[in-house]
């Protein structure tokens, strides 16, 4: 066997066909688009989970808000109790 017929089907740079190289980048740049899209992925994660404190915190405002205006409503009622008429 000759040094000819030990490389068929090899893939080897100088037995490559030509679309071997166009396929490489496209590949590489897939590969690079996911990367952003994971990239993307995960500042957005962080962003949902500040968001979902932020959410948190702000209902927990609101409840105290609204207790805080149940106490003042009720001490204003007593107050127009204590009024005559």
């Amino acid at each position: 066997m000759d040094a000819g017929q030990r490389n068929i089907g090899q893939l080897t740079p100088e037995h490559s066909p030509p679309y071997i190289g166009t396929m490489e980048k496209l590949f590489a740049s897939l590969e690079q688009k996911i990367d952003r899209v994971i990239a993307q992925c995960d500042l957005l994660r962080a962003e949902n989970q500040n968001l979902r404190q932020e959410l948190i915190l702000k209902a927990d405002e609101v409840r105290t808000l609204t207790d805080k205006m149940e106490e003042a409503r009720h001490r204003l009622q007593q107050l127009v109790a204590q009024v005559p008429e």
